[in-house]
């Protein structure tokens, strides 16, 4: 019973914690500690910032996530994804293709030309990926790729403890 109520007291700091600040950060790390005693989350957090033009396809692959125990933000386009991952120090990327301003494999080679983001893990999840994008992907560092119409969530939760280790950079 206490564990049910642990799980839903996380994805409450994370859905609604940016409302009380400092007091839902402290919440959260308290969360985190009682729910690696118990074994509550199937993994120790770690930030994944979702970059995809899709609303609908990222709050599910968000609430996934959330629900593993990761916290996760979402942006739109590469443009604000630069703005996120300077304001914020993910542990790893989802990473659509496809999108305006400025797409996916230009997201990543950006990137990769900053040492602080040369070895961020990045996933790629896609609807469209060409054997060309697929092999500049993988040349420029991408572990996994799935493509929207053919993965689960609980192989792309897996990619993600993958590639994170459960761990965020400099934490």
């Amino acid at each position: 019973m206490c564990k049910r109520y642990l799980e839903e007291w996380v994805i409450a700091i994370e859905e609604h914690g940016e409302k009380f600040g400092d007091l839902a950060i402290f919440c959260m790390k308290f969360a985190v500690v009682l729910a690696s005693r118990w074994g509550v989350l199937c993994a120790v957090m770690s930030k994944v910032l979702i970059v995809d033009d899709d609303p609908d396809g990222s709050e599910v692959v968000a609430t996934f996530l959330r629900r593993c125990g990761h916290a996760v933000d979402c942006v739109a386009n590469g443009h604000k994804a630069m703005a996120a991952l300077l304001s914020s120090r993910p542990a790893a990327v989802v990473l659509d293709l496809r999108m305006p301003q400025m797409d996916g494999l230009m997201l990543l080679e950006v990137m990769r030309s900053y040492l602080r983001w040369v070895e961020m893990p990045v996933i790629l999840l896609s609807a469209h990926v060409s054997d060309d994008q697929s092999r500049q992907a993988k040349e420029m560092g991408v572990r996994h790729i799935f493509h929207k119409t053919k993965f689960s969530l609980d192989e792309l939760g897996a990619a993600v403890n993958d590639v994170t280790g459960g761990k965020n950079p400099g934490d």
